[in-house]
């Protein structure tokens, strides 16, 4: 198929010579008389490219569109340097200045511009390899480039991440993604677990490479840190979980490379995106980020409100008045209903700090490190389960109780008030009542819940936000010993 030229000018010397040079070589050429009748045609018919006289251009408007649209070769007997920078600036493929050799220029960047655009870029799109890394991945495809010595160019792309590997002889001679090169790209890419990919193959005798690793090396190192990342994600049994960031972070509590990576779980959230669009290499990143999880920085996203470690004050009150002197461990119990929050408030109490939980079936606990050598677990329980062999076997470390009470479920309360007094029967270890779901009226819901709840003498009602780790401490402070029936009449 002939490829069509415009050309901006006819019926002189130069224009008829363009003319007659082009036909003969087989394109097919519309002449105008001005520029405007250039501008018409074109939005009815597609031409290969637009040649033009620069002096036919001097008054006209926008021409950005048109030159963007359509490749375009100006020329002129003369022209400085910012008109020249102008005019490619505005999208123009070719600007082409001088007398003898102007002509020769141009028929020869005629010749050029529509061999890439109609033969180059058709024999490429032949050529081409379209895939997805589910079906195929980028490991595969260099094992099978070395197996076959394969000079490649392979196309990554994940939503607006892109990635350029060229392969000589089936070796890895350069590697870029947006903000890393060679070594460090190519690991970066290799641990895209979707997307697309494009590969063609092309021609070259040599080929120079800047990257000092084997494709061997790459590979095996590849494998290193998949196993890096598998150990990292275990933890929460996802493939890609989402962060989030707690409030209240002092930019002067970390170092550079620790807020870059706080700024990158803002920007993306879950963790292959963040992997990805880290300017760090991928051990790095995910140093980083172990780093605030470990810290209490980060936090899984929906897991509720992550808190710094205990304040020093809180270890020293837990230390003192709840656990047994020179003891280095002890577990405290949560008790409550489904609806009290009891998982939630276990949960923000671990703050996170590679401290996951585990459930088996109504049981939750997690373990926490205060300082070297003394550590809480706590235990969740539902008290409408067979809940009372489970403390059988708890028993012997509780060092404190936390009863939750839904204030919300009022019918409940029966209940509840049931098993509170068989447990301090059981049990004389310091207990709170955390009232959750009040409704924020603080004041209200404990004295409705007074009247309608009876109390243990010296028992503390403390309103509760599980979701808050300042109104978590506050049932700390308040676990006491409470005083039973027994314990009265034995006293009087």
């Amino acid at each position: 198929m002939s490829s069509l030229v415009f050309l901006g000018e006819k019926d002189n010397q130069f224009a008829n010579k363009i003319d007659t040079v082009l036909k003969d070589a087989g394109y097919l050429i519309s002449a105008f008389d001005n520029f405007r009748q250039l501008q018409d045609k074109a939005n009815q018919e597609y031409p290969s490219i637009l040649v033009l006289n620069a002096h036919i251009l001097e008054k006209t408007g926008d021409l950005e569109t048109l030159f963007r649209s359509f490749p375009t070769i100006i020329y002129a007997p003369a022209m400085n340097v910012d008109s020249k920078l102008l005019f490619y600036h505005k999208g123009v493929k070719r600007v082409i200045t001088g007398n003898e050799e102007t002509f020769l220029q141009l028929i020869n960047a005629v010749k050029m511009i529509t061999y890439r655009n109609n033969e180059l870029r058709r024999a490429r799109q032949q050529s081409l390899t379209h895939g997805t890394l589910q079906t195929f991945s980028l490991q595969d495809v260099l094992q099978n480039a070395m197996l076959e010595k394969k000079n490649l160019i392979l196309k990554i792309k994940r939503d607006r991440w892109n990635s350029k590997i060229r392969t000589f002889q089936g070796h890895v001679v350069n590697a870029f993604t947006s903000n890393l090169i060679n070594e460090d790209a190519i690991l970066k890419t290799m641990h895209v677990p979707v997307g697309s990919f494009v590969i063609r193959s092309y021609k070259k005798d040599e080929e120079f490479s800047p990257m000092s690793s084997s494709t061997l090396a790459i590979v095996a190192e590849a494998k290193f840190e998949q196993n890096a990342i598998r150990r990292f994600l275990n933890r929460w049994e996802l493939e890609n979980p989402e962060f989030e960031i707690i409030s209240g972070i002092e930019q002067n509590e970390f170092s550079a490379d620790m807020m870059t990576a706080i700024e990158l779980v803002k920007k993306f959230k879950n963790f292959q995106n963040i992997l990805l669009n880290s300017s760090f290499s991928v051990l790095k990143t995910l140093r980083l980020i172990e780093q605030l999880i470990k810290t209490g920085v980060v936090i899984q996203a929906g897991e509720g409100e992550a808190v710094h470690l205990l304040q020093m004050e809180d270890i020293e009150f837990i230390r003192e008045n709840l656990l047994q002197p020179n003891s280095t461990h002890g577990n405290l119990i949560v008790l409550g209903l489904p609806s009290s929050g009891r998982t939630e408030l276990i949960r923000t109490i671990a703050g996170f700090q590679r401290a996951p939980i585990k459930s088996v079936q109504s049981l939750d606990f997690t373990r926490i490190n205060l300082q070297s050598h003394l550590s809480l677990t706590i235990f969740g329980v539902s008290i409408e389960e067979a809940f009372l062999p489970i403390l059988e076997k708890l028993s012997k470390g509780i060092v404190a109780c936390i009863f939750l009470v839904d204030y919300a479920r009022s019918d409940k309360f029966e209940f509840s008030n049931y098993i509170l007094n068989q447990l301090l029967q059981i049990y004389s270890v310091p207990f709170v009542i955390g009232l959750t779901n009040t409704g924020g009226n603080n004041d209200k819901a404990i004295k409705n819940f007074k009247n309608l709840f009876p109390l243990p003498s010296g028992a503390k009602v403390v309103p509760v936000d599980t979701g808050s780790f300042a109104d978590i401490r506050q049932l700390f402070y308040n676990c006491t010993s409470v005083a039973t029936q027994t314990n009265e009449e034995e006293n009087v």
